[in-house]
């Protein structure tokens, strides 16, 4: 049951769904080095949040990749503020950039097809910085943005109920 009564943020809809145990959080990501296992055992305790809105997602926190070019070099902000300079980026030639660009025309296949991602997201702190799952999150805010029905999106949050 979700609970309806806690919303994050003025013009979010970010919802409570359940508490989350750690090792749940930890088996999402199927290539989590130590450091970034680590980090996660450090930062608990998560809980699943459901993301309803395009402001939901766009009010999450990524950093660009390093290798982007010029005042967008690992500039962090929100994904709506990020959102041009992402698509600069998978445009750029880049190798990276190239294959990023075909990861994104994935996830945004399957989001027109119906399907949702296999594995939550998950995101730290009051910021909701994205820890894993930039790729897809992008996807999803793309997908949104450009009149989408926002699909069910659960993400793990280190934030309390």
């Amino acid at each position: 049951m979700v609970d309806r009564g806690h919303s994050v943020g003025h013009a979010r809809s970010v919802r409570h769904v359940r508490q989350a145990d750690v090792n749940e959080v930890l088996s999402a990501g199927l290539h989590f080095d130590e450091a970034t296992r680590k980090e996660i055992i450090v930062r608990q305790p998560f809980s699943v949040w459901l993301l309803e809105s395009c402001d939901d997602l766009g009010g999450i926190g990524s950093q660009l990749q390093r290798e982007s070019e010029g005042a967008d070099s690992e500039r962090t902000g929100r994904i709506c503020d990020l959102y041009a300079g992402w698509v600069k980026w998978m445009h750029s030639g880049h190798a990276k950039a190239v294959a990023d660009l075909c990861s994104h025309a994935h996830l945004k296949g399957m989001l027109h097809q119906g399907q949702m991602f296999a594995t939550r997201a998950i995101v730290f702190d009051a910021r909701l910085q994205i820890h894993d799952g930039r790729h897809r999150l992008f996807a999803l805010y793309e997908f949104v943005l450009g009149g989408g029905q926002p699909p069910h999106v659960e993400v793990f949050w280190n934030k309390a109920a």
